[in-house]
């Protein structure tokens, strides 16, 4: 049954094409046809905020101020189903609204968005070298209020954060909030995981603009070259200097979780964007209203005392290096298929979805190698 449905889903593969690249186009060619619709949370803090339907509309994607006036005077814009007035461009209405233009809505951009940075792409919105940046990653609506939650380098890969408010991106970002960056690092040289656990959670020393710095990490798991640890930092290439300093240099960096916003949880293939919503969004409002914690795990010049030191999450008997396995393997081992791809292909080849989801898993590449060409091909 197998190699028939491996046959069929190889015929297939076209149809995927299409039914993927019509959801990727729009995020690649800022062009979409239909709005992204965000639930603002009760601790968003522009949700009771008023500012002008021009300056709102214009961050928004609808034109400059002036062409926003022009569709204004020509009667092409209605707020809550009635037609905006000729000179009421000035008028202030809530951010929370969601003005209509000549049939298009303009719904408030997302207070957090999650996108899944691909290698190669650096952390700028304009690269004066020509290289891939983040200027159209995201839809053109957001794209004006959005800006990114720190960096991560041009050959790291994995989840990067955009926010539309200074203030959460100061608290995201400052160690003295202690918000967790969790990473999938392959290193060189074998690997002792109780020792490097106990240098981590002690600290390693590395330069920062001249200031000696010492930076403490967890290490959750060792999986043969492959080690996921968490910071609470994120200064310039950190990870890569603290375990190149404690004798593992790194060979590859993926990033896959900030605070309690999750890769693995949104679904994302790379290059995609995804408003953050739900318990991962109230988690990060209410770190907008918090107060910093007392603790840091790094500290300058000198060594943090033991009292500050982290919790070890990594047990003693889990410390032992397990079965060798290399980044790429240990995120091949975790990818699952789209659940449209899986309904679509259940729907054509008339299989169960655990043989459905199987035969993707199988062919991942192929199809992702077949849909990227076909999208490339379109744009």
């Amino acid at each position: 049954m197998s190699s028939h449905l491996d046959t069929m889903l190889i015929t297939l593969a076209t149809m995927l094409q299409h039914h993927r690249a019509a959801a990727w186009i729009p995020f690649r060619a800022s062009a979409c046809l239909s709005r992204t619709f965000v639930t603002m949370s009760t601790n968003d803090p522009l949700a009771d905020s008023l500012v002008r339907l021009d300056k709102l509309l214009s961050e928004r994607g609808a034109g400059s101020r002036k062409d926003v006036d022009k569709l204004i005077r020509k009667g092409l814009v209605t707020l809550n189903g009635e037609v905006v007035g000729k000179s009421d461009g000035k008028l202030k209405v809530p951010f929370s609204s969601c003005p209509i233009v000549d049939g298009y809505e303009y719904a408030p951009p997302p207070l957090l968005v999650a996108y899944y940075k691909p290698l190669g792409v650096v952390s700028s919105m304009r690269d004066d070298r020509g290289r891939a940046d983040l200027a159209t990653v995201l839809p053109l609506e957001w794209q004006s209020s959005m800006h990114p939650v720190g960096r991560l380098d041009a050959d790291t890969t994995g989840l990067l954060l955009f926010s539309r408010d200074g203030d959460l991106t100061h608290r995201l970002l400052h160690p003295r909030f202690v918000v967790e960056r969790e990473y999938l690092a392959e290193v060189e040289h074998p690997i002792d995981a109780a020792a490097l656990g106990a240098q981590l959670a002690e600290g390693v020393e590395t330069i920062e603009e001249g200031e000696s710095l010492v930076v403490q990490a967890q290490l959750l798991e060792v999986i043969g070259q492959t080690v996921r640890l968490v910071v609470t930092e994120g200064k310039y290439r950190m990870v890569r200097r603290v375990l190149a300093n404690a004798g593992h240099p790194v060979v590859a960096l993926h990033r896959v979780r900030y605070g309690e916003v999750r890769l693995d949880a949104l679904e994302l293939e790379e290059g995609d964007a995804v408003a953050i919503e739900g318990d991962a969004l109230e988690w990060a409002t209410s770190l907008a209203v918090a107060a910093p914690s007392a603790g840091s795990r790094s500290s300058r010049s000198s060594r943090s005392s033991e009292a500050d030191a982290p919790q070890r999450l990594v047990e003693k008997e889990a410390r032992q290096p397990v079965a060798r396995m290399d980044l790429a393997a240990a995120m091949e081992a975790a990818w699952t298929p789209r659940e449209s791809d899986v309904l679509l292909v259940v729907e054509q080849a008339d299989v169960a979805r655990e043989e459905a989801v199987e035969a993707l898993r199988r062919h991942r590449g192929d199809i992702w190698r077949r849909w990227r060409s076909s999208c490339e091909g379109r744009l």
